[in-house]
């Protein structure tokens, strides 16, 4: 589905990424960790072309649908809640449903996206993404501006999804509800795999994904890549 391929980056002299190599499989929910400036949205930025890596390359499917939510989005003026969702391409109804799901009322819906705080901007834009319903959906800090209740909807719409995930987050609970591997760029020899989201994800998809939450040993371990294996020179 994507294949990051020896990928170099680096700023000046602070080096970002090294030969890295990934392998993403379709279904799999991976969660990117790491400290600030580790390279984690640049890494995002690369794979929507973006950004280049300095070296290798990132190969993606034919006609792959990748959707992004970043932290900071592009202002939008002129639109009502429930148009900035559904924007004339998805059935009203269902934008509706996903904006009751994170947060919004009914009387919301005609209120302009400009009168909207912060937060809720992002949560129009998460919500024009689910609709979307993306093959690959990348993830900046999505629960940042998310209360317990929104956030326990959104944690279930992506387990019953089918999308393919990377998510950024600092939030390590969510991570381990949702993602069925963790990529954590401090240790970039290794995935690790999260205790609920992996045992939940083996449940759900037991029959069609039997190895989603096996053991991701290096590319050079095993001659097809787990759901996400990553190596580092």
């Amino acid at each position: 589905m994507l294949q990051i391929e020896s990928v170099s980056k680096q700023y000046s002299t602070k080096v970002l990424l090294k030969n890295a190599t990934a392998h993403l499989r379709p279904g799999s929910r991976v969660g990117l960790v790491g400290p600030n400036g580790a390279g984690k949205t640049t890494l995002f930025r690369m794979i929507l072309e973006e950004e280049s890596p300095d070296k290798g390359s990132i190969r993606k499917r034919p006609r792959l649908r990748i959707g992004y939510l970043p932290q900071e989005l592009e202002t939008i003026t002129g639109k009502t809640v429930l148009d900035a969702a559904h924007r004339d391409l998805y059935p009203e109804h269902e934008a509706e449903r996903i904006l009751m799901g994170l947060g919004f009322t009914e009387i919301d819906f005609g209120r302009l996206i400009e009168k909207l705080s912060g937060g809720y901007r992002m949560r129009v834009a998460l919500a024009h993404l689910l609709l979307s319903n993306p093959d690959v959906l990348l993830l900046d800090e999505p629960t940042n501006h998310l209360d317990k209740p929104t956030q326990r909807w959104f944690e279930q719409f992506l387990l019953n999804s089918e999308m393919t995930l990377l998510i950024i987050s600092h939030d390590t609970a969510f991570l381990d509800r949702v993602v069925t591997h963790i990529w954590d760029q401090t240790d970039p020899r290794r995935t690790r795999q999260p205790t609920s989201g992996c045992r939940r994800a083996a449940g759900e998809r037991s029959r069609q994904s039997p190895n989603i939450c096996g053991p991701v040993p290096l590319p050079s371990e095993q001659s097809q890549p787990g759901p996400i294996a990553h190596q580092a020179a």
